[in-house]
């Protein structure tokens, strides 16, 4: 009843709640991601598979999660005795994957589905990021069965809860985490990913902007404004 009440809440109301239209009365535009910009990143997508960071400044859910990414580390910076850097807020609220240059998978209230370029982009802010210890080679290699998995879970629900545990329902950056620790080994995937596992364990969740604070990834592109 309670998880329940929690994706109601979460589909219903929290999910579709911004304020982009009022943004382009006062501005001339939704979002800030230009045309240019759009363009490159479409031919930054048609080089191969990369996993997408955005952020749009006028949706709820945006300020909801940055926000959890600051009480996670929060916890966690008093849980090992206020040891580390001091706790911020998160900046990206958002991670999907390319399988080509027009082709997106993502995990959103609906559940997992494809979308599209004109659709996921509409963003202020975006990264694309691949994994560190992987040569570009090798990536090219692993990236296909990495898209192979997203497309199987295309259908499955949303995970409102969070639940890492559990993947028969993801959320968009535990659908990230499923397609790459079962694109290969759970020996090499161990290896590969030790940091973000470690970060997974320090905070005890996974949010999109954990991606782009982990060492185990590359930044490709990134246009914050």
């Amino acid at each position: 009843m309670i998880k329940k009440l929690i994706q109601f809440i979460s589909f219903h109301f929290i999910s579709p709640f911004n304020w982009a239209r009022i943004k382009f009365l006062l501005t001339g535009r939704e979002y800030d991601v230009t045309a240019q910009d759009r363009e490159y990143i479409r031919e930054t997508c048609a080089q191969g598979v990369y996993m997408w960071l955005t952020r749009r400044e006028t949706h709820l859910t945006t300020y909801l999660i940055t926000v959890s990414d600051y009480l996670l580390a929060l916890m966690a910076y008093y849980r090992e005795g206020r040891i580390g850097s001091n706790p911020k807020l998160g900046f990206y609220s958002h991670a999907f994957l390319n399988a080509d240059s027009d082709t997106f998978i993502e995990a959103v209230a609906q559940g997992v589905k494809t979308n599209y370029f004109d659709n996921v982009f509409n963003v202020d802010a975006v990264a694309a990021l691949i994994p560190s210890s992987l040569s570009p080679l090798e990536w090219s290699m692993f990236s296909k069965k990495f898209v192979e998995i997203a497309k199987s879970k295309v259908g499955s629900r949303y995970d409102a809860l969070f639940n890492l545990k559990d993947e028969t329902e993801v959320s968009c950056i535990e659908l990230i985490r499923v397609c790459l620790r079962h694109c290969m080994s759970e020996a090499e995937y161990s290896l590969r990913f030790k940091n973000l596992e470690a970060l997974i364990a320090q905070r005890r969740n996974l949010t999109p902007d954990m991606l782009r604070e982990c060492k185990d990834f590359t930044v490709v592109i990134e246009m914050r404004r």
